[in-house]
């Protein structure tokens, strides 16, 4: 798979003072087919003293168009 960076999109960002996340969306091309992709992503960072000391993270699948 082969990332577009111009197609990769913050979309909404919630902070307090342990857990971070990250809302977005990202797309690319397959390499050996040159077919699209696209996912929606949510990222969780766990922050303590600092420091990012947790990343559990979920994600959706879906063809882009």
């Amino acid at each position: 798979m082969v990332p577009d960076p111009g197609r990769a999109k913050t979309d909404t960002v919630v902070a307090d003072d342990v857990h971070d996340v990250i809302t977005g969306h990202l797309a690319g091309r397959v390499r050996a087919t040159g077919k699209p992709y696209g996912s929606s992503f949510a990222v969780h960072f766990v922050v303590e003293n600092g420091l990012i000391t947790g990343f559990p993270t979920s994600r959706t699948g879906s063809p882009s168009p």
